[in-house]
């Protein structure tokens, strides 16, 4: 092999390092999550002498449990017994399957029908709830203008359905970094979730908004099959204010 050949080989490598390494040379930013009650659209409250009220995040008791707001005339239950979908349901008559509602817990009693994890802690109360705020979100703005998001979630409700939903500086929000923005907990709520976005996250987002599907189900680009932006069914529970980093 020629020298000129050797060189232009050395040349391109040593440029593929560093166009690869400055790409990421920023230093990543950590933002705190701060646990929070309703955001924007009331989705919880706590049952008082005076009937059902709103939580407020440090006047309420840290004991009381965490209700849904049902769309309906039905009564409010509390978020571990939210119902659910089973798989389906045949009719020995016709041979077809149909989605059943449910809000039973595994039992030995009722092992086809009790679909639903029954959870701990349950109930939730307003000191389960509230335990987030030891999550973080680390950002790295990259030289080629997109974004590294790391997302470390802590200390949420164990074995659990969540969503992540970007609230935007201008336009409607939408699923963090598209769609699934879904994670689940482990047994001690703890997750973890990493995007690469292709734009500069100071730029465009207001605020990442971490959701609890009390359901145990998601909708895709939609937080709630009932309302688009959030209900009876979904919670938010998490807020990392990502305007207020800069």
């Amino acid at each position: 092999m020629s020298n000129r050949k050797l060189i232009s080989i050395l040349t391109f490598s040593l440029f593929a390092i560093f166009m690869q390494q400055s790409a990421f040379a920023h230093k990543y930013i950590v933002i705190e999550g701060e646990p929070v009650l309703d955001f924007r659209l009331p989705s919880l409250q706590i049952k008082t002498d005076n009937g059902f009220e709103e939580p407020v995040l440090g006047e309420s008791n840290m004991h009381e449990i965490l209700y849904n707001i049902p769309i309906d005339d039905s009564e409010p239950v509390p978020l571990r017994q939210v119902p659910t979908l089973y798989i389906t349901e045949r009719d020995r008559d016709t041979n077809e399957h149909w989605p059943v509602v449910i809000n039973e817990s595994i039992s030995a009693e009722n092992t086809t029908r009790g679909l639903v994890y029954p959870g701990s802690p349950n109930p939730i109360t307003i000191a389960d709830w509230i335990k987030g705020g030891d999550s973080t979100v680390k950002i790295k703005t990259l030289r080629n203008g997109m974004s590294k998001v790391k997302m470390k979630i802590k200390g949420l409700l164990p074995n659990s359905v969540y969503t992540v939903w970007q609230f935007n500086l201008a336009g409607p929000p939408g699923p963090f970094g598209g769609i699934p923005s879904v994670f689940t907990t482990d047994r001690k709520g703890n997750a973890k979730m990493e995007r690469i976005v292709p734009f500069n996250m100071y730029d465009v987002v207001d605020n990442l908004l971490v959701a609890y599907h009390s359901d145990h189900r998601v909708y895709g680009g939609t937080p709630s099959e009932v309302r688009p932006q959030g209900g009876p069914d979904l919670h938010f529970q998490l807020i990392f204010d990502i305007k207020g980093a800069q």
